[in-house]
């Protein structure tokens, strides 16, 4: 019989399985809530330009190449949108989106910069919290609804350079502006500190007419008209751009960042640290046909029809007794149903009726509405006539308390293209 003493034992084959991945979990795991994802008819919801896509922009994407690669660095693009901004090109920084924006500048401001603490506003877009997280900076303040109470903090409080300023301008969700609280900020930080989404500044409806008037005409720079609402100083902030909204398209991905004068080598780290391709052909071509003068025009030319839109909106609202925010300078608007007749969002959703709820923007109990032409506001006057017991005019009709006079709200049967801009006089 053969002596085994010294045979190799035989291990044991669980022995030999590799252990288990052991995964620290963050405490985020479940996904943002968004709206604009409800693919009805008449969607409420979503932000993105009432009139629907800039014809110009939309025929610019069509025809992107989508059959090859694009440019893995795109200095073209980004001179472009440095004419756009009068800015250096070194400036600018493209991005897959605003929100893979916040990430980034994020972990760059936690990693790169040694930031441990953030500031960001509430309500407000939920990113903003899942990006600080990500990136490890813990939230020390939080802006209120009135942003008068961050400028009254930063003034008695004083500079705290080692954080990361959060600021949305116009704000999200109820569009308001407040140039002196975010010029305070701005003054009480380090300016390289502060983060500006700028989402829904192209879209501002707080403008001068006669300077939209003139930019229709091409008579106005774009980069002051972009500008426009915005304190001195805004430029020295690094700034999120996301036109996807204001081009009609939330649908194609595809943003930039223009860094502080002085940050260009910063964002020069930052276009390195990405992966390759941020952008993809149909995102490219929508910046590029942003970046155009002709579609500022274009946009410009749209507002003042937004602006109507808007009006009857809220009109509608209020008439059939919804409480609604006052001075929002966007597109949407912030409003209350009655206590008496809550909003059912599954009924509307049947009938082709899409609100935003905000309650996950830190705003419980209200809805978001942006402006949508006349057919969806006369489905929604629908729904909220029959929810009063009272027949469509009788929710659609103004009344002296509600609308002045000269300004009576009409809905009216078709909505017409949009205007196509002039040609810019000879310079």
């Amino acid at each position: 019989m053969p002596d085994l003493s010294d045979a190799p034992e035989t291990p044991d084959p669980a022995a030999r399985a590799p252990q288990a991945l052991r995964w620290r979990l963050p405490e985020r795991c479940a996904p943002l809530l968004h709206g604009g994802a409800h693919a009805l008819p008449h969607d409420f919801s979503t932000n993105t330009h009432p009139a629907g896509p800039l014809p110009a922009v939309a025929r610019a994407v069509r025809a992107a190449a989508r059959h090859r690669y694009p440019p893995a660095d795109d200095p073209a693009l980004r001179q472009a949108i440095g004419r756009l901004h009068a800015v250096d090109e070194a400036r600018v920084l493209l991005l897959p989106s605003a929100s893979a924006g916040l990430h980034l500048l994020a972990r760059a401001a936690a990693d790169w910069a040694g930031l441990g603490e953030a500031v960001w506003p509430t309500p407000g877009y939920g990113e903003y919290a899942a990006a600080c997280a990500a990136a490890g900076l813990r939230r020390v303040e939080a802006w209120g609804a009135a942003a008068g109470v961050a400028a009254a903090a930063f003034r008695a409080g004083g500079p705290h350079p080692d954080r990361l300023h959060l600021w949305a301008e116009p704000s999200s969700p109820d569009g308001r502006s407040d140039a002196a609280a975010l010029r305070a900020v701005l003054d009480a930080s380090g300016h390289d500190l502060v983060l500006l989404d700028l989402a829904y500044q192209p879209m501002r409806l707080d403008g001068d007419p006669a300077a939209e008037a003139a930019m229709a005409a091409g008579a106005w720079a774009p980069a002051g008209w972009l500008a426009r609402g915005l304190p001195h100083g805004a430029a020295r902030a690094w700034q999120l751009w996301s036109p996807n909204k204001a081009c009609g398209l939330t649908g194609v991905r595809g943003a930039y960042a223009l860094a502080p004068e002085g940050a260009q080598a910063v964002a020069a780290a930052l276009r390195a640290a990405q992966p390759s391709w941020p952008l993809g052909a149909d995102g490219r071509a929508m910046l590029q046909a942003w970046a155009a003068p002709a579609t500022q025009q274009a946009l410009a030319a749209s507002l003042a029809r937004v602006r109507r839109w808007r009006a009857d909106l809220a009109r509608v609202l209020q008439r059939a007794g919804w409480s609604v925010e006052p001075d929002g300078v966007s597109p949407f608007l912030v409003a209350r149903a009655p206590v008496d007749r809550p909003w059912d969002a599954d009924r509307a959703r049947a009938a082709g009726v899409a609100l935003r709820a905000t309650d996950s923007l830190g705003l419980p109990g209200a809805w978001r509405l942006c402006a949508r032409p006349p057919r969806a506001l006369r489905a929604l006057a629908a729904l909220l006539a029959d929810g009063q017991g009272q027949d469509e005019a009788a929710v659609a009709r103004p009344t002296a308390a509600s609308a002045a006079p000269a300004t009576p709200l009409t809905i009216p049967a078709d909505p017409t293209p949009l205007p196509r801009p002039r040609a810019a006089p000879p310079r």
